[in-house]
């Protein structure tokens, strides 16, 4: 088959369609001399069917107002999600604080391998959770709120075990043990 020129498209059902114009068409056994010779001014051809997907809302493109606005599981998840990377900053912040002191025989690196892990944890929980979310197996107003009130709780934990008062607490019980 030749023709001057064409197109191709897909149809909304996923079926992509050739459009021939000004051609001809060969049809027979190539080995044979009886062959049939067709010309044509549009010629249409079926080239393939794609899978299509159904067009849903893909709630990373709406605004957050319209979010809070919308009762869907979905809009909701998203919604927690974007709230938690805005909560993650000052929490992780407060978590780096302890981590960030280090004993100098250690290293300036001793503790970067904890607050990788740390981190990677928090974020492969909260992605898990929007996930729950979306598929409703968790209830959306208990939603990401567990996970960041984890990462508040380990982050006042470490900022305390860090404290002045439990410095000097270990201190006294460090000469008690001395003097007994």
């Amino acid at each position: 088959m030749f023709s001057d020129s064409g197109d191709v498209q897909e149809l909304s059902d996923g079926r992509q369609v050739i459009t021939m114009h000004n051609g001809v068409r060969y049809e027979g056994v190539p080995t044979r001399v009886d062959y049939m010779i067709t010309r044509f001014e549009q010629y249409e051809g079926l080239i393939g069917q794609r899978e299509v997907k159904s067009k849903g809302r893909d709630w990373e493109e709406i605004p957050t107002l319209d979010l809070i606005r919308n009762a869907d599981q979905r809009a909701q998840a998203e919604l927690q999600w974007r709230i938690s990377l805005v909560v993650c900053i000052p929490l992780l912040t407060m978590l780096v604080v302890p981590l960030s002191s280090v004993n100098p025989r250690q290293g300036r690196f001793a503790k970067m391998g904890p607050a990788i892990l740390i981190y990677l944890t928090y974020f492969l929980a909260i992605s898990a959770t929007k996930s729950a979310l979306e598929d409703g197996s968790i209830p959306v107003a208990v939603g990401m709120w567990p996970i960041n009130a984890a990462l508040l709780f380990a982050a006042i934990i470490a900022n305390t075990l860090d404290s002045v008062i439990v410095r000097r607490l270990k201190d006294r019980l460090k000469q008690k043990r001395k003097v007994a």
